[in-house]
């Protein structure tokens, strides 16, 4: 019998003591709302779901949650990650980013690279459907693989060309917005997150590519989810 599992992250602040001071509370009042309304989303679909917020969304608890949801996923399953928060980019250390920016998630207490992500993706069995939502900044490719947000600057490495043939699952990402620009968060939710929300609640039973033109379409100014 197949599974749908979900992990919801949401981070309306994080750890002062890992950031320089910086306690990320500008910009994130609504992400524990994000999650509490993709559960409510989902849950009546019949997926699993699992949320850590703010001081639970360390490093070592989302990449721990992703691994055992990895570990525990087979052929016919369905998982889904989703992400309210900040989101950065850092200098890209190994090559592998056209742009030459690693994109990150922001948890509690440290950042995951989008490398990172990409390791765990790659590991989940064939016949698996993993679906990527991530309301944050510089989104656009933070799930990793091949770099498609930006123009290649370079030829496809061999590198590039192995991750590509190394994911076996199904995964499907929508960020909600490009790599270098924000995605706005309000005190009711991230606009990216409620344009979804929006769409569903009407009722919204088709295609995913469809769902993410509709949200492009809704949304304006500079925030283009990818």
């Amino acid at each position: 019998m197949a599974h749908s599992t979900a992990l919801l992250v949401g981070l309306t602040h994080v750890d002062p003591r890992a950031y320089d001071n910086w306690d990320g509370r500008g910009g994130c009042v609504g992400c524990a709302k994000d999650v509490a309304n993709i559960a409510g989303l989902l849950e009546p679909r019949g997926w699993t779901v699992q949320r850590l917020l703010d001081e639970q969304a360390t490093r070592a608890n989302v990449l721990g949650e992703l691994r055992r949801l990895c570990a525990e996923a087979h052929p016919g399953d369905s998982v889904f990650f989703f992400m309210a928060g900040h989101g950065g980019q850092m200098e890209d250390v190994d090559g592998d980013e056209a742009d030459g920016m690693d994109e990150t998630l922001i948890c509690y207490d440290a950042v995951i690279i989008d490398d990172e992500l990409n390791d765990i993706w790659t590991r989940f069995r064939p016949g698996v459907d993993i679906f990527m939502l991530s309301d944050t900044c510089n989104s656009g490719t933070n799930f990793r693989n091949r770099n498609r947000d930006f123009p290649l600057l370079k030829p496809i490495t061999a590198m590039d060309a192995r991750r590509q043939h190394d994911m076996r699952a199904n995964l499907l990402h929508i960020g909600g917005c490009r790599d270098g620009r924000t995605s706005t968060g309000l005190e009711d939710g991230g606009v990216f997150t409620n344009s979804i929300l929006k769409i569903m609640g009407t009722g919204f039973d088709g295609r995913w590519i469809e769902l993410f033109q509709r949200v492009v379409e809704a949304l304006d100014g500079d925030q283009e989810p990818r």
